[in-house]
């Protein structure tokens, strides 16, 4: 079942990361923030009226910027992440602790952005929708053109975030109650997520190794397995690592895809494994997870084939070394 790691990135939970607000010298993060809106001016705007938040890793990774707009609703000025640690989950894990931060002050929270579509789908994912827009405003308010992708930014186009139903994921420790849940998750993921990367006959033949009940039992007993579950108790995700760092599994519910499930169950695993000792965390990953695990810090050591159940299907050797 080693295939079944499926690519989701966005939302994180670990030991080693904090979140925490900031209430001085705020300037000292304006490299960070430059990132997030490259006019210094237009930051000194909010920055010192707004409440600043850090998100860290070890070091540094991520900051942001709120402002009240009145009683009711809030708004995201900035959130910016180094280049180098783009794309790993930081950005929507601090998000997400906004939105658990402020829920209970405003009932909404409005984040401005350029007509650019790999950051809207980024807001998007991470439960905005579409508002309102303000024609002409980085022409009008920036001293210079601004460029996204080589395209230029003209107006402003606003999303919105009803904080009265915000989904927070949890992790727990799995159950032997659970197994029907999972086996019907882990079928259905594989032939609908990872049907875009592997044939029908494979993807058949891949969820049929979910039918063999003796097997489940026996990796529930060699690994150490949780799931995710949402604020309604509905698991959406689960996944396994042993002591020595080998990670057999990660599923994401077809369902929940690009919510930031598999990177808060990766997260909370190589913890678990950095604390029995770890040195490297290794993996067999799908094609379809391949790019995910690149982005935790994976390197690919061989390409091979492995069996499913009576087919052979592409995988990957990833390791990422801890130490």
């Amino acid at each position: 079942m080693n295939f079944g790691v499926i690519r989701n990135f966005v939302y994180m939970k670990s030991k080693t990361i904090t979140k925490r607000p900031v209430f001085e010298n705020k300037k000292q993060f304006l490299d960070l923030l430059l990132l997030g809106d490259e006019q210094e001016s237009m930051i000194d705007r909010y920055l010192e009226q707004g409440d600043m938040f850090a998100l860290y890793d070890d070091d540094l990774k991520t900051v942001c910027v709120v402002i009240a707009v009145n009683d009711s609703t809030c708004e995201l000025k900035n959130i910016a992440t180094y280049e180098k640690h783009q794309g790993q989950g930081y950005g929507s894990a601090l998000v997400n602790y906004l939105f658990d931060y402020y829920k209970d002050k405003y009932k909404t929270m409005l984040v401005g952005t350029g007509d650019c579509p790999s950051i809207l789908s980024f807001y998007e994912r991470c439960g905005f929708e579409s508002s309102h827009c303000i024609k002409n405003f980085f022409t009008d308010n920036y001293d210079h053109p601004m460029f996204e992708n080589g395209v230029q930014l003209v107006d402003m186009v606003y999303l919105k975030k009803n904080l009265s139903e915000n989904k927070i994921f949890s992790i727990r420790q799995v159950t032997i109650s659970d197994f029907p849940e999972l086996t019907e998750l882990y079928r259905n993921t594989v032939l609908t997520i990872n049907r875009k990367d592997y044939s029908a006959e494979e993807v058949d033949d891949w969820a049929s190794c979910g039918n063999d009940v003796s097997h489940w039992h026996e990796l529930f007993a060699e690994q150490h397995y949780i799931v995710a579950e949402n604020d309604k108790g509905k698991i959406v995700g689960f996944a396994s690592i042993n002591n020595t760092g080998y990670m057999h599994t990660l599923f994401v519910h077809k369902d929940f895809q690009h919510q930031g499930i598999a990177t808060l169950l990766y997260q909370t695993l190589e913890q678990y494994a950095i604390e029995k000792g770890a040195e490297k965390i290794t993996s067999e990953v799908s094609i379809t997870a391949r790019q995910f695990f690149e982005k935790q810090g994976f390197v690919m050591d061989e390409e091979q084939k492995r069996k499913a159940n009576k087919l052979c299907l592409t995988n990957y050797k990833m390791s990422k070394n801890k130490k």
